[in-house]
């Protein structure tokens, strides 16, 4: 039985190419600007 290959989806190949550059970007820039989270304030 020989199936054919579909092609691949230029559109899902480019917004899932987009979701992998802003998880980098959250990882990178985002998540280290971010203060820690439940330190203690001087109130």
């Amino acid at each position: 039985m020989n199936r054919r290959r579909r092609r691949a989806n230029p559109f899902r190949l480019v917004v899932l190419v987009l979701l992998v550059g802003a998880a980098l970007y959250v990882n990178q820039v985002v998540v280290p600007a971010t203060p820690p989270l439940f330190i203690p304030t001087p109130t």
